[in-house]
Order: structure tokens, then C-alpha cells, then sequence
């Protein structure tokens, strides 16, 4: 496909003297979270490979239709490869078993076509999440059916830069917001959401690394989710081990990227910050890239409401903000709470949280830990029904045995919505009772007061004269009826109930930070050019089986950018965008040789030393 000039100003004619380094490369990756660590993996010449003399016989162990397709695929796709018959198309008995297969080798449309995974991951993502986690969608633990292989002759220059510190993207600040101390005799860590198979990147375990217990024996512990803390330092030490520290430029953030039409490459202008023992300095560097692959999430910008009244510094929209709020001593402790009341007798006004994620559940938390000697207020309203089987507590709450702590707050937000609503004037100034105890340690929910409101929306915020701050709330169509009363007076709410608040907690998912992003690459890298790129509403357009934008050739997308949301499925769109980039590259260069590998020449990484 032809290249279109998409500048039409001259950002990347600035002269290269305007900055205080310029550097080339085949491949720069814009991030440093996982997808873009498995990527760095890939191109540095670590290959996964597939033997099918290894996959057990499908009437024995193969449960999952998924599962057997691939199998049967790859099976089908060895067999039939050109290296297993002569130069006559014969095949000999010598040579009928398929040779060890690398999947950067393989057409990987022909073995991945229309398969569809639980969460509506690509269909590369399942196709890699089915080899390297088989039947984990059936609750089972069995080890990956991959062989990886070190083939640093393939390697495939490329830079990695990222604006977290080290490698491991916004890992590290959702994991320095979770570790935070909740009073002065006593510190908990949340827990990953998937359990600590699934948050592994090839090849090397994750353990904790305060404990040293390795899991290199393929048996996982029964606690299996791990923090937050010990994922983010899994993933720098990943880099460290894998001698990947190279390719990384962290404190490094994309301010432009854009197309030159005359060298035919991609600009990418960046920020950089350098410290040291003395000071810290910054400077600018240009990269000039033959390809560019986003890789930076979705977590960076999050999701506004675009009310009235939404950008009032009291209207918080991450955990991160309210940790900050919190560690100033705005919110805590309890006792010192700069919050409004209408006497000095009258319990203090309530924090307002918006949203039916896990966000809105993790503030619920970390609110009800960290305020435990003068609990709080808390009025809680969504969008969804309690009974929406899209409700991500639907999905993973309904019993205390995996995620107890999204049980709790899932246990109260059905107890406050079954029950009739309040008006303002007759919320309960009593104490709510803690949740149930589960099997987990961790601290039960407890608040002053807690009203959940579902099928409800925020539609405004404001502030009065008398320096009051109110948040006016409405339900939704199919609550409007003459029924809504207030269960203790028996007035009519009038289908919108404006009460006094404190902070408001706008939890409502994000959306990619692309500013950098020249006008017209972001315009045409959207399904519909018209309107701002989000994940979930206007998705970056891609080839699922490449990950290579449609209309913008060279430049990539992986990771929760193209649907990929958790870290078991980001490999595979890595997988993708090597084996195309690779793919690419051979045709170039027809120096590359054999594309079949035979395993007794090269390495394997299961004889890497992994301490």
C-alpha cells in the first residue's frame, strides 16, 4: 500500500540540531509495560516454538474445542510444509514427522483464522494464550505447550521508551498506590485480578521476591494472586534478566510522531529525563524509525463524565489521585477531615463514587481501610442493574473463594440496592454493620453509611453560596415511575436527588493518551476518523492477524489499545507484530536461510540459569 504525506505542518521538518540526540532504528516501540517487554523479547531473537510429538493425544487430555483446533492446525500446517517432502513433493518416512515449528516462522493467519476467545481477545492472543495457558479458562494448571528457542541471529534491531522509571509501565504506580501504609501499625497489598500464572511473561516464573520461592517447578502456590508490588518488580527484573536493558530508554515520553515524507520513515520526538547522584537533567531526542508500534495502554487519561462541574479540584477520576489526597492528609486521618456538615453534631457529608468497575470497587477498599477509627459516607451510583450479567461482579463475585475482597463490596452493594431508597434528609446516621467475614484476611468493608444507586447517573456538580458542595443525580428511564419514594418518609425523589458531598470519585474507566500523534496518522489509524480514538468505542483499525494499522503501514497497536486487556493475551498481539515484522524483513533480505529450525543447533532458554 502506497504511503500517503500525512504532515501538513512542519513538526518533523524542525532541524535535527534542535535536539541533543538522534538515533535510527528498525523498530521503536512506544511504552514499557508487558506488551511492549514480550515484544522487545521476540525481536531480540527469543522464538516460541511448537513440537506437535509434544501435545498429548487429543483423546486423552484435550477437553477444549479451542484447544484441539490450534492443535489441529499446527498439526496440518507442519505436515504440509515444503522442508518435510523432497524436491519432487514426496514424503519420505525419514522425514514424515513434523520438525520443531517456530511460531515466528508460521503463517500465522492460516493457523489463527476466526479463533475467538472468552474476553474477545484477538485471535492471535488466544491463539498464544491457548499454547502457553492450556485449558486455563477450565480451571486447570497445566505447563505451556511452547518450547522457546535463543536465536540471536535473528535478532531485529529495535528501541523500547517508556516515561515510567523502569520497565513495567503503569505497573509500578498502580503497585506504589497499592502498597501504601493504611495506619501506623499495620500495611496490605491488593491483589492482581488474574492469578500469578497468567500474569507471567515467557519463560521466566514470577515469585515473590521477599520470600525467594521460585515457581520454576511448574507447581503454583494455592494463594495463587500476587501484589501488585511484586508483579512490577517481576517485570523489571524480567528485563534485567533476559539482557533486554539495552533496548530500553525509560523516562523517555513521545511528544510527537509523525511521517516524513522525504526520508520515508517515521519522526518520533521525545523527552527525556537523565538522573543522577548530583541532579537531574532533561533533553531531547529524535528517534527516526522504518516502523512504530504503540504498545502504551489505555490507563494514562482517564474517562470523563464531561458534566458541569467535573473539573472542580475536589472531583477526583483515579486511585491514584485520591492516594495522593490521602497521603497529604486531605482525607485522612478521619478525625482532620476538611469536609462539610451542617452543624458540628451532624455526621460529616458523604464521598460521592461513580462507576461499576473494579476502580470503584478498589476505592471502596482503600476508603474502608484506611478510614477505620471514624468510618465514612459513602454514596455509590452506576450506570448498570445490579442484576447486568455484564456486571464485571457478576462474572467473578459471586463466591468469597477467589476474589473475597470484590465479594464484600459486591455483598453490600446488592444489600443497599434491594433495599428502598433514602432521600437526603433521612440518611441513617447509624453505623452500617462490616460485611460478612470471609476465608481472607482482609479487613471487611465498614463504613458510616453506605447507599448504592444502580441505573443512575451523575449529571451535574456545583457549589453553593454557602460553600456547600452538591452532586444532583438522576435514574434512568426505566426507574421513572410514581413509585420511587423515600422508604422512611414516603416523599417522592421526583426521579433526581441532589445531596452534599465532599470529594467525588469519578471512576469510569480510561482512555489512550495519543496528543502526540500527528492529526491526520491518528485520524486514519480510527474506524471512524470522526471521532476520538477509545477502545472500546472507536477502536484503532488493525489487521487482528498483524496488528499493523490498516491505513497506516509500518505502524502498530498492541495491548488494551485493540481490545487485548490483560496481560495473558497482550503476548500474542506481540507474537503478531514480530511475526510480520520478521516476515517483512526475510523478504527483504534473502539472506535469512532455512525457516525450519532444528532445535539440537541453537539454544534453549529452559537451560538459562534462572536465578
Amino acid at each position: 500500500m502506497a504511503r500517503k504525506d500525512t504532515s501538513t505542518h512542519n513538526s518533523y521538518k524542525l532541524s535535527d540540531s534542535s535536539f541533543d540526540r538522534i538515533e535510527s532504528t528498525n523498530v521503536l516501540i512506544i511504552g514499557n509495560g508487558p506488551s511492549a517487554i514480550t515484544l522487545s523479547f521476540l525481536l531480540a531473537g527469543h522464538w516460541p516454538c511448537y513440537s506437535p510429538e509434544d501435545f498429548p493425544s487429543p483423546n486423552e487430555n484435550v477437553t477444549n474445542a479451542t484447544l484441539q483446533n490450534i492443535h489441529d492446525r499446527l498439526l496440518y500446517h507442519c505436515a504440509m510444509d515444503s522442508c518435510n517432502h523432497d524436491e519432487y513433493g514426496n514424503q519420505h518416512e525419514s522425514i514424515s514427522k513434523p520438525k520443531l515449528r517456530s511460531l515466528m516462522e508460521s503463517d500465522l493467519r492460516e493457523i489463527g483464522e476466526n479463533l475467538v476467545g472468552r474476553t474477545g481477545a484477538n485471535p492471535i492472543s488466544v491463539l498464544m494464550d491457548q499454547l502457553q495457558h492450556p485449558n486455563a479458562d477450565f480451571g486447570e494448571r497445566n505447563p505451556s505447550m511452547l518450547k522457546w528457542t535463543y536465536r540471536p541471529d535473528r535478532r531485529v534491531d529495535h528501541i523500547v521508551i517508556g516515561s515510567s522509571e523502569s520497565p513495567g509501565g503503569i505497573w509500578h504506580a498502580i503497585a506504589k498506590t497499592c502498597s501504601s501504609k493504611l495506619c501506623s501499625n499495620s500495611t496490605t497489598e491488593m491483589l492482581t485480578l488474574s492469578r500469578r500464572s497468567l500474569m507471567q511473561l515467557p519463560v521466566l516464573p514470577i515469585y515473590d521476591d521477599e520470600n525467594h520461592q521460585n515457581d520454576s517447578d511448574g507447581e503454583l502456590p494455592s494463594d495463587n494472586r500476587v501484589p501488585y508490588r511484586v508483579v512490577a518488580n517481576y517485570y523489571r527484573r524480567y528485563v534485567n534478566h533476559f539482557g533486554l536493558d539495552e533496548f530500553f530508554h525509560n523516562h523517555t515520553r513521545a511528544t510527537l510522531l509523525d511521517w516524513d515524507p522525504i526520508d520515508q520513515c517515521f519522526i518520533v520526538d521525545a523527552s527525556c529525563r537523565k538522573s543522577s547522584s548530583s541532579n537531574q537533567r532533561k533533553y531531547r531526542v529524535r528517534y527516526r524509525a522504518k516502523r512504530v508500534v504503540l504498545a502504551k495502554g489505555t490507563s494514562t487519561m482517564p474517562r470523563m463524565l464531561n458534566i458541569q462541574g467535573e473539573t472542580f479540584p475536589f472531583v477526583l477520576h483515579s486511585l491514584t489521585k485520591l492516594d495522593v489526597i490521602i497521603r497529604q492528609t486531605q482525607l485522612l486521618p478521619c478525625w482532620r477531615l476538611p469536609i462539610l456538615s451542617t452543624s458540628r453534631t451532624q455526621s460529616p457529608d458523604p464521598i460521592l463514587i461513580v462507576g461499576s468497575g473494579l476502580s470503584a470497587a478498589d476505592a471502596l477498599i482503600l476508603l474502608s481501610q484506611r478510614c477505620q477509627r471514624r468510618p465514612l459516607r459513602i454514596i455509590h451510583l452506576f450506570r448498570k442493574s445490579i442484576r447486568d450479567r455484564s456486571l464485571i461482579f457478576n462474572q467473578i463475585a459471586t463466591n468469597d473463594s477467589n476474589y473475597p475482597e470484590y465479594y464484600q463490596v459486591f455483598q453490600k452493594m446488592k444489600h443497599s440496592v434491594q433495599n428502598n431508597i433514602h432521600c437526603l434528609e433521612c440518611l441513617p446516621h447509624h453505623h452500617s454493620p462490616p460485611s460478612s467475614t470471609s476465608s481472607s484476611k482482609q479487613l471487611s468493608l465498614r463504613f458510616e453509611y453506605y447507599q448504592a444507586y444502580q441505573e443512575c447517573i451523575l449529571s451535574s456538580i456545583q457549589t453553593t453560596a454557602n460553600g456547600h458542595r452538591t452532586a444532583t443525580l438522576e435514574f434512568l428511564n426505566k426507574n421513572k415511575s410514581d413509585s420511587t419514594l423515600c422508604c422512611h418518609c414516603n416523599r417522592p425523589i421526583n426521579h433526581q436527588l441532589t445531596v452534599r458531598i465532599t470529594f467525588a470519585l469519578i471512576l469510569i474507566g480510561s482512555s489512550p493518551q495519543l496528543d502526540f500523534v500527528n492529526e491526520n496518522i491518528r485520524q486514519r489509524m480510527a474506524r471512524d476518523s470522526t471521532a476520538p480514538i477509545d477502545h472500546r468505542l472507536n477502536p484503532i483499525s488493525i489487521d487482528p492477524y498483524t496488528h499493523e494499522c490498516k491505513d497506516v503501514p509500518g505502524l502498530y497497536a498492541l495491548g488494551p489499545l485493540v481490545g487485548d486487556n490483560f496481560v495473558r493475551y497482550v503476548q500474542g498481539g506481540a507474537l503478531a507484530a514480530a511475526n510480520h515484522i520478521y516476515h517483512d524483513e526475510r523478504n527483504q533480505n534473502s539472506n535469512y536461510g532455512s525457516i525450519i529450525i532444528d532445535s539440537s543447533n541453537h539454544s534453549s532458554l529452559f537451560d538459562i540459569d534462572d536465578s
